[in-house]
């Protein structure tokens, strides 16, 4: 019996172990591409300038479609019972009696003192101006991404660094240790060693938070809520683009 709960335990370990790895494998990792998206997409100051945008265009063109002349039809149909008057011979009637007119009626604006030329002129200009703004307001935001982005990998490369100091300072610190106990090295040589290991460690925690802080924000940037995982993909250096992204 206990046999069988130790196999069952170590089943229960073992699925959750492979689940907690799908997961951390599951989440994305956003590259530069991904994060410039996702913002042009869902900025809710450039949605609203989108807006703008189109609303000027709107207004546009109802201010050409009034150069156009109105046409209106009309239909007006009446029903008689009992003491009426009859609408053909307009005389008393008891009879039941239907009838029906229609109007067919334009109107068009010949000269109002330029007013509808020049509102056509203001609108155009108007809806050139929202589309410049669009363009300025989405290209600010993407130097913005691509600035934090880029803060990012430099954040990043100075944690890796300084990881890597604080790995050969503790080798160090291990080899002079060793040293210092078979009378190789002074034992001055061995607390000048673990001075450094302590400024290579506080540099490294001072890299880490200042990588997090960098993560954090961009994630801020980006508008994406709190407790959902965001991390950036690490690209190839070497390919790294340096020109700017899709810029209007």
């Amino acid at each position: 019996m206990k046999n069988c709960i130790s196999i069952l335990f170590l089943i229960i370990i073992f699925c959750w172990q492979k689940s907690s790895g799908q997961v951390v494998q599951d989440i994305k990792k956003w590259t530069l591409e991904d994060c410039i998206d996702y913002a042009v997409t869902n900025n809710i100051s450039l949605k609203r300038q989108t807006l703008l945008t189109e609303t000027s265009e709107a207004n546009l063109f109802k201010s050409k479609m009034d150069f156009l002349p109105t046409l209106n039809f009309g239909s007006d149909a009446q029903m008689g019972f009992g003491r009426s008057i009859d609408p053909v011979t307009n005389l008393i009637t008891f009879k039941q009696n239907i009838s029906n007119s229609y109007a067919l009626s334009t109107r068009l604006n010949l000269f109002n003192g330029f007013a509808t030329l020049n509102t056509t002129i203001a609108n155009k200009f108007m809806y050139k101006a929202g589309m410049e703004a669009e363009k300025i307001a989405r290209n600010t935001l993407i130097i913005e991404i691509l600035g934090q982005y880029y803060q990012v990998l430099y954040a990043r490369g100075i944690e890796g660094a300084s990881k890597m100091q604080v790995d050969l300072s503790e080798k160090q610190h291990f080899r002079i240790t060793r040293m210092v106990g078979t009378g190789k090295e002074a034992l001055s040589r061995q607390y000048e060693i673990e001075s450094q290991l302590s400024n290579d460690k506080l540099s490294y925690t001072i890299a880490h938070n200042n990588a997090s802080q960098a993560l954090t924000t961009l994630k801020q940037m980006l508008r994406i809520e709190p407790g959902t995982d965001f991390d950036i993909l690490i690209p190839d250096l070497s390919d790294l683009p340096i020109t700017l992204y899709r810029l209007l």
